[in-house]
């Protein structure tokens, strides 16, 4: 994968939402696809703003893509994304930032299921998905994972925090230790530049590390 398509970590803030990865995600993948000549950055705010989902909803990542698809998304240069710094969600916007005109909506085709529930190989599917681009997907967060630096993540300690949609990007093995590669939505100063790596396969049973395994999706757009 070109890694300039996915060299864009988006920051949260304080707004707990799936849009901004699913929106980042989006942006990755059709660039990836080439669909665009330069990577376009879409708009998590006008979804937000428009699904009537809101902040602090980080749990299911579907009913993003679903509105990516139903109705699609603005570049970001149209509608920025303000929630991460106010925690409001605003509401539907009918003009750009700059007064100008909402341009034509920019839909997905269609999103597809790589982490089934049927006891395929977790791992070995996502493995052949990012052939393509980039994983859309969520984990479980606990408290230690905000402590995270750098190396391969593993659960050791602290409560359940909520769940988090981020972004599988590769993966590889360190002395003998598999991992996924992936991007997170705490921004660049958070981990290894906005990354972190984390155990791949460790529970193909329950979903993965901290479930990333359990609910991914990967667009066609």
């Amino acid at each position: 994968m070109n890694p300039g398509c996915s060299d864009v970590v988006p920051d949260i803030g304080h707004c707990l939402s799936p849009q901004v990865s699913v929106a980042n995600t989006f942006s990755d993948f059709r660039c990836f696809q080439g669909k665009v000549s330069e990577r376009i950055e879409y708009s998590s705010q006008y979804g937000l703003s428009c699904d009537n989902h809101g902040c602090n909803t980080g749990v299911y990542i579907f009913p993003v893509w679903q509105y990516l698809i139903d109705i699609g998304t603005v570049p970001s240069s149209c509608v920025s994304y303000k929630s991460g710094i106010t925690g409001k969600t605003y509401k539907c916007p009918t003009k750009c930032d700059d007064g100008s005109q909402i341009p034509s909506l920019i839909k997905a085709k269609s999103v597809t299921q790589i982490c089934l529930y049927n006891g395929d190989n977790h791992e070995e599917n996502i493995k052949q998905a990012l052939i393509n681009g980039p994983v859309s997907t969520r984990i479980q967060v606990y408290e230690d994972l905000y402590y995270y630096e750098s190396g391969i993540y593993q659960y050791m300690y602290g409560k359940e925090v909520d769940y988090s949609a981020c972004e599988i990007v590769g993966y590889g093995e360190e002395n003998g230790v598999k991992f996924w590669k992936v991007k997170n939505v705490w921004g660049r100063d958070w981990g290894e530049n906005g990354y972190f790596r984390i155990l791949r396969g460790s529970q193909p049973d329950f979903g993965g590390e901290c479930f990333i395994e359990e609910d991914c999706y990967q667009a066609e757009v």
